[in-house]
């Protein structure tokens, strides 16, 4: 560069001296001589001492000791892009945004020599505030990133610093050739990153097992950034702008499935790393018509006319607000006919999002919530579970079993659960002769409503179910329709001569259980025989359980339902042994019903009730055939009745003989009212520790 520019000079002397000679020999001459002057551009060299960044003003991630970091290093021959800053203050470019230097990095390291010439146009004055720019790529500001952090370092490691000019020197024209400038700024720069880097880590709903994918869509502010891994992840590193409250949404595909991901405010400091872990979720749409649903997907919107959900086998999801009517058109629509509001395909567990409403609604032969034979739904969270099947001409249940379809068993064990039956039961069988296997309770708050001739919890009409537990801390309100029991048996219809059956029945814990039967059926037990008999198994009350049970119309509160004597085959209500060994218990039969005991032409197996409750009161109602606890009006052969080990005789129920003295127990009998005659004896049993 030295020897050009001496050349260059010698040859503008020596034309200068030729033009000179020229003009002097012919001064008298026509010829007319132009005289130009050449114009030397002046070369403006600009060197400054530059730092890459340091952990506190770049992005980087993890440390540098598991080297996952960016590069913070500089590498020979980097480039940085000088542009004129036109406002300090807010950091503002001149308008045509075009750079007016370009700088190279003449060492690596952590710090080097960055140096280069101005444009030709450019002019570099004392005082002016340039900025410099490193890495600035389209992959930055949108377009495709690759996902990890070589990607990253290598095309999206986008750093400024901004210098300003101290002074401009012309240089010595005999070593650096004529017109050559060297601006010098104030200071060394030191290099910011511009960008946060986010790691987003993708889980499935039960927020531990990764959900891999090849994709994701990030979108920040207005920017889409579309990153793209050649293998699959469950971890996603994004450079973004700086953002101050401001939404994202995240979504993927895997396998023909799109999930997404929704925060309604977020900030990212540039120069800053952010993790964030993300469940992302699939939303149900009108338009949507099979969706089958995976394990660890979270769900949430509305189906539409023709949706019809499933869960895969042996799937967890979470629903975190879903509604879905499985009905809308023809009744005898054969596409809908068999629509239940979700179904599952085989085991299934449902979480119940927290703060979220999720209601199904099942049509004609389906359930709101279905069950297959043979498999088994467990429901558990903190959300709303609406079940509600008591629209669309549906026979099924609200939660179970359909209409000619059995189901399988029924585990509950948290969430606020509404199931209403439609001849089914509210949670439990179907109508028509079909069964459901056993349902537990363990947790939650449960209202279950029995549609026509269903139990709240149990069978359904001219149905089954297998055993029934409630216990944990669960709270329950279970009614059953006419002929069906709060919990327990459903009912017969009148010309089929289908026995209704249920399992045993537990109450434990610090369960806390409201009973109440329609019509001719128990509170807790089972309901009305018809041509055919009704029986549930063996009921036991036990720890620190609070019940209250309430029978119909000539039905037990606790123990059998009523039998219809005016069929041509009368049959028998019954239920197993009646144990009660722990909690609070308070029991009213109907008319003709003890308290605890047989409804009218009904049975049970036997009583017992130990020194370890806390109180029982047993209530009969005012018509004199009932008793408090025993047997109703013309029982069909119950068994024993013992109190506190002693045994309690037919005259001692109903009054007429004294009680023997029980060596736990205090037993308080006290008078209730008849509309007909005032005060009758022997109205209300209350049973207390000593």
């Amino acid at each position: 560069m030295k020897m050009i520019s001496r050349i260059k000079v010698l040859v503008y002397t020596f034309l200068a001296a030729t033009l000179l000679t020229g003009l002097t020999a012919c001064a008298d001459s026509d010829d007319a001589i132009e005289q130009n002057t050449l114009d030397i551009p002046k070369t403006y060299t600009l060197t400054v001492e530059a730092g890459k960044g340091s952990d506190a003003t770049r992005a980087l991630s993890l440390g540098g000791a598991d080297g996952k970091t960016l590069n913070a290093t500089w590498a020979v021959g980097e480039e940085v892009k000088v542009y004129h800053v036109t406002n300090p203050d807010t950091y503002e470019e001149n308008e045509s945004q075009y750079p007016v230097a370009t700088l190279y990095a003449q060492s690596e390291g952590v710090t080097t020599t960055l140096s280069g010439r101005f444009v030709d146009t450019f002019t570099p004055v004392a005082g002016q505030v340039l900025r410099l720019k490193f890495n600035e790529s389209p992959n930055y500001t949108s377009a495709s990133q690759g996902g990890t952090l070589d990607y990253i370092a290598t095309h999206c490691d986008y750093a400024t610093a901004k210098i300003t000019v101290k002074e401009v020197k012309a240089m010595p024209e005999i070593t650096y050739g004529a017109g050559a400038y060297v601006v010098t700024p104030t200071a060394p720069a030191q290099f910011e990153n511009q960008q946060a880097i986010v790691k987003f880590s993708l889980y499935k709903g039960n927020g531990t097992t990764p959900l891999m994918t090849n994709n994701l869509t990030v979108t920040v502010k207005k920017t889409i950034y579309t990153v793209t891994s050649d293998a699959p992840a469950s971890e996603f590193f994004v450079a973004v702008k700086e953002a101050s409250s401001k939404p994202v949404t995240l979504s993927t595909t895997v396998n023909d499935v799109t999930y997404t991901y929704e925060k309604a405010s977020v900030s990212f400091e540039k120069g800053k790393y952010y993790a964030i872990n993300v469940i992302p979720r699939r939303i149900i749409t009108t338009a949507d018509t099979n969706v089958t649903l995976y394990d660890g997907d979270v769900v949430s919107g509305t189906g539409g006319a023709n949706t019809r959900l499933f869960i895969a086998d042996n799937a967890t999801v979470k629903l975190a607000g879903v509604t879905n009517n499985s009905f809308t058109g023809e009744m005898y629509d054969s596409n809908q006919r068999y629509a239940a509001g979700i179904e599952c395909n085989g085991n299934a567990t449902i979480i119940l999002a927290d703060g979220t409403t999720n209601t199904f609604t099942g049509h004609w032969d389906r359930a709101a919530v279905y069950i297959h034979a043979g498999n088994t739904l467990t429901i558990r969270g903190s959300g709303i579970l609406i079940a509600d099947n008591t629209t669309n001409e549906a026979n099924g249940a609200g939660i179970g079993g359909s209409y000619w379809n059995d189901c399988g068993n029924i585990l509950i064990g948290g969430g606020t659960i509404i199931a209403k039956g439609s001849q089914g039961a509210g949670i439990g069988s179907g109508s028509n002769g079909h069964s459901c296997g056993n349902i537990i309770i363990s947790g939650g708050t449960i209202t279950a409503t029995g549609g026509s001739n269903g139990a709240g919890i149990g069978s359904g009409n001219d149905g089954s179910c297998g055993a029934i537990s409630i216990d944990g801390s669960a709270i329950v309100t279970a009614t059953g329709a006419n002929n069906a029991a709060g919990i327990g048996c459903g009912g017969l219809s009148w010309n089929r001569d289908i026995a209704n059956t249920c399992g045993d029945i537990t109450i434990s814990g610090s369960a806390h259980v409201t009973a109440t039967g329609g019509d001719y059926a128990a509170g807790i037990g089972s309901g009305c025989a018809c041509q055919a008999a009704n029986t549930c198994g063996d009921i036991t009350i036990e720890g620190s359980a609070d019940v209250t049970a309430m029978g119909g119309d000539r039905a037990a509160g606790i123990g059998s339902g009523n039998v219809n004597s005016y069929s041509d085959n009368p049959s028998v209500s019954s239920c197993g042994a009646i144990s009660i060994t722990g909690g609070t218990v308070s029991a009213m039969g109907g008319n003709y019903a003890a308290g605890i005991g047989s409804g009218s032409y009904g049975k049970f197996a036997s009583i017992h009730i130990t020194g370890g409750i806390t109180s029982v009161t047993a209530t009969r109602s005012n018509n004199s055939s009932n008793v408090p606890i025993g047997k109703g009006n013309n029982d069909q052969g119950s068994g024993s009745i013992t109190i506190d080990g002693q045994a309690i005789s037919d005259n001692m129920t109903k009054g007429t003989a004294d009680l023997p003295t029980f060596p736990n127990l205090n037993v308080a009998i006290s008078n209730g009212y008849n509309s007909d005659d005032g005060n009758f004896s022997n109205g209300t049993w209350i049973i207390t520790k000593q």
